[in-house]
């Protein structure tokens, strides 16, 4: 695939993902007694079909290719792969593959104006399953500046902004708030897409869960953020993101395992996040499977005021056990002296990160670096209380291992989902810090690979 599947090594790692399951008896369909067979249901997003999609096949011995070229899908949608190294079927091929139709027709629905997008937002409201199988279409630019309701509580459709322009998104909340956001939950059939908000002020000063995106399950993608995104916790354009089960019948690229993971991919941050833990330009925490690609961050700068216990900011992500990929930060992270685990990418990770680069200052107190601050296993048992100077790690950290299941009735518990790797990255942004700093991470406690990496720029303590 040309996704980035990486071992330890930097090499495709193929062995888990994409495997083939045998057909048997029972499938009447496909079965046939003369030769065996096997199956692969693999589904391909428009993301992925406008990049070309090449793989082979290949039983461990011997490769299966289309002659001597990779196989090559450039259509979106879920395609049924049968091979057999026992039968060749035409034009002397040991698979064949068919593009399954699409039996999901969705709803067209317009929004040309303010009106459009309240009656857009009350209607998702008042039924959470309204936007299931639905497409929403912002056909024209719009200032939602004058209109009251700006919180849409669960989001199941696609939203396509047709790169259209929101301007003046405001939410605010005095008062300690856990869902301060626009779209507070994006299930795993989820779409926001083609869209900018431009000067958009999320201020939540005591809250949790604050950006564009409050949990997000599905896919964001070709998104743009200008304006302000402040708040006490997971604070970023994607306050959260996880995984989720897949139903039984799911086609799925991985057809041994029941988990779809959340995506991100092209988001563009010119946003000032301010925040105290689990602060990111992107997403505050992330625990998917992911690319994140092509993200600058222009200007990402803790909240000077909220100087106690200031842990987990990242120019990407605060804290990732999940992948970054072909990402960079250029905005200056952090405050002088202030905070623990603070990265150019991730402030606390014990994820993967891929081609990924920092251009920009870092500052922190301990566990500073360039790509990330705190490079660590963390689990429910750890005990890093002297790092966060508070009693109540135990109590964050079950939180983020155990999602609560009444944001999504498909959550899966967040556990350390990729390996502890990271490959080809740069920093060229100065690293300040009081201990424990370094140009690629401040401090690594995980057995780990760290492999072509440099860092250009100075480390100052």
């Amino acid at each position: 695939m040309n996704d980035y599947l990486f071992d330890e090594y930097g090499n495709h790692d193929l062995n888990e993902l994409y495997k083939f399951t045998e057909i048997k008896e029972d499938n009447d369909d496909l079965y046939n007694k003369d030769y065996a067979q096997y199956l692969l249901y693999l589904t391909i997003d428009e993301y992925q079909a406008k990049n070309k999609v090449e793989f082979y096949i290949t039983d461990g011995v011997k490769d299966y290719k289309d002659g001597s070229n990779y196989i090559s899908l450039n259509q979106a949608g879920t395609y049924e792969i049968i091979f057999s190294p026992d039968h060749v079927y035409s034009r002397l091929r040991n698979y064949k593959y068919s593009l399954l139709a699409d039996e999901n027709v969705k709803e067209e629905v317009v929004i040309s104006n303010v009106s459009d997008f309240v009656n857009f937002v009350n209607n998702c409201n008042s039924d959470r399953e309204y936007s299931l199988n639905k497409v929403f279409n912002l056909v024209k630019d719009i200032d939602i500046s004058k209109i009251a309701s700006k919180h849409i509580t669960s989001f199941s459709g696609e939203f396509n902004g047709n790169y259209h322009t929101i301007s003046n998104l405001a939410i605010s909340y005095d008062d300690s708030t856990d869902d301060a956001s626009l779209f507070g939950l994006v299930t795993k059939t989820g779409v926001i897409k083609n869209v900018e908000f431009e000067n958009a002020k999320i201020t939540a000063e005591g809250g949790s869960y604050v950006g564009i995106v409050g949990h997000l399950f599905g896919n964001v993608e070709n998104v743009t953020v200008s304006g302000s995104i402040s708040g006490k916790s997971y604070v970023g354009v994607i306050a959260y993101m996880g995984n989720y089960k897949l139903d039984k019948d799911d086609s799925s690229v991985d057809s041994t395992k029941n988990i779809g993971y959340s995506r991100a991919i092209n988001v563009t941050n010119n946003a000032n996040v301010l925040g105290k833990s689990y602060v990111g330009g992107i997403v505050g925490f992330n625990g998917a499977r992911l690319s994140i690609q092509l993200i600058e961050v222009k200007l990402i700068i803790n909240n000077i005021q909220l100087m106690k216990n200031v842990r987990c900011i990242g120019g990407v992500a605060g804290y990732s056990i999940g992948e970054i990929i072909s990402s960079e930060n250029r905005g200056r992270v952090g405050y002088s002296s202030v905070g623990v685990f603070v990265g150019g990418l991730a402030g606390l990770s014990n994820g993967a990160f891929y081609f990924s680069n920092n251009y920009a200052d870092i500052y922190g107190r301990t566990n500073v670096g360039g790509i990330v601050g705190y490079y660590t296993t963390v689990s429910s048992d750890s005990n890093y209380n002297e790092y966060f100077g508070s009693s109540d790690y135990q109590e964050i950290i079950d939180s983020i291992l155990n999602s609560s299941s009444d944001k999504n009735d498909d959550v899966v518990s967040s556990t350390n989902l990729n390996k502890n790797i990271i490959l080809y990255c740069y920093n060229n942004g100065t690293i300040f810090g009081n201990g424990s700093v370094g140009g690629i991470c401040g401090l690594v406690d995980i057995s780990s690979t760290i492999r072509a990496c440099i860092n250009k720029a100075n480390v100052s303590v």
